[in-house]
């Protein structure tokens, strides 16, 4: 709707994980997501830090929205250093 080429979602995370890895250690960062089904969306979970509102699933719908209007999405930390511009580089 906005004409966006890319949508990038912050979070608290470095992104979309196979488990949560604040309980997992073995928890393997997704680096690219070809497809968002349900298996993906149970991996997202829920809320649990406190500090949004829907945590990762949320993400995870609005990716999908954006997808389909052709826009890439990166889900990225947002409390690292220069984010924003190394991810447009």
């Amino acid at each position: 709707m906005a004409g966006a080429d890319k949508l990038f979602l912050l979070t608290d995370t470095p992104g979309l994980y196979t488990a949560d890895p604040k309980s997992d250690p073995n928890a393997e960062l997704i680096k690219v997501v070809a497809q968002i089904d349900g298996k993906l969306r149970a991996l997202a979970g829920g809320s649990v830090s406190g500090l949004g509102v829907g945590g990762m699933s949320t993400k995870l719908e609005a990716a999908e929205v954006a997808t389909r209007s052709g826009c890439d999405v990166v889900i990225a930390a947002g409390d690292e250093p220069d984010v924003i511009s190394r991810l447009i580089a």
